[in-house]
This record gives C-alpha cells, sequence and structure tokens, in this order.
C-alpha cells in the first residue's frame, strides 16, 4: 500500500514547491518592479519598520518645507536603504512608481507632513517618506 502511495506524494511534493517557488517569484518582483501585490498593503512603506506619517524614526515631527530658492543649488534626498517605495502621492498607500536602491540621488522639491515630493534622474517626480530611517537631505 506504501507503495502505491510514492508518485502521489512525489506529484504533491512538486505541486508545493513549484507554487512556493511562483509566490516567491512574484514577490520579488513586486519588491523591485513597483508591482501591486505587497505595495498596496496600507502602511507597508519598505521592508523596515514604517514610522507614522509627520514623524521620524524617532518619533519627532518632521517640518514642512519648501524647495531651495531660485538661483541656490538643489538640496538633494539621498536613499538610506534598498526597496524604498517610490510613490505617485504623498501616502503609504498610494501606488508606486517603483522601488529605489540605497546611495540613489533625488533632486528635492519640497517637504510636507512626512514626505518629501522628490526628482529622479529620470525626471519623474514622486514621494518618498521623509523619515531619517530611509532618507537623508543633503545640500
Amino acid at each position: 500500500m506504501n507503495r502505491s502511495l510514492r508518485p502521489i506524494r512525489a506529484i504533491l511534493g512538486l505541486a508545493v514547491l513549484s507554487i512556493v517557488f511562483f509566490m516567491v517569484f512574484a514577490w520579488i518582483l513586486d519588491y523591485r518592479g513597483g508591482g501591486s501585490a505587497v505595495s498596496d498593503v496600507p502602511g507597508v512603506e519598505t521592508t523596515a519598520t514604517v514610522t507614522p506619517e509627520g514623524e521620524d524614526a524617532t518619533g519627532e515631527s518632521t517640518p514642512s518645507t519648501e524647495a531651495a530658492p531660485e538661483g541656490a543649488s538643489p538640496s538633494i534626498i539621498v536613499v538610506l536603504i534598498d526597496g524604498l517605495n517610490f510613490r505617485k502621492e504623498p501616502s503609504g498607500g498610494a501606488d508606486r512608481i517603483g522601488g529605489l536602491d540605497e546611495g540613489e540621488k533625488l533632486e528635492l522639491i519640497s517637504t510636507e507632513n512626512g514626505w518629501h515630493k522628490v526628482k529622479d534622474s529620470d525626471g519623474t517626480v514622486g514621494y518618498v517618506s521623509a523619515s531619517t530611517q530611509y532618507t537623508r537631505v543633503q545640500q
């Protein structure tokens, strides 16, 4: 009787492994490519711990600032972690434009309510978390 179950057990094992493989592969594509499965979960900004809007990693309020005046050199936002969400709107529930790499530099347009409005090297305008856990302003 045990021998007759071997082929069934083998097929079930392969099916489970295939499902797990495709789930992991889909998660990796979504994480790096701006898909929608994981990124649509409200409150999930990155793989790291998220702080409430308007607060930095220490829980202190992040003040609203404007970009540098005309003629002055623009401020730069430096991404501190791999996979930081680049969003279309200043909200953790907003659609993602994509994921950013650690060390990537973005032009700061403005900062308000815990979000930096930025422009990437391709000219795409979007939002990243203003938490000092994820980004740093560089003059």
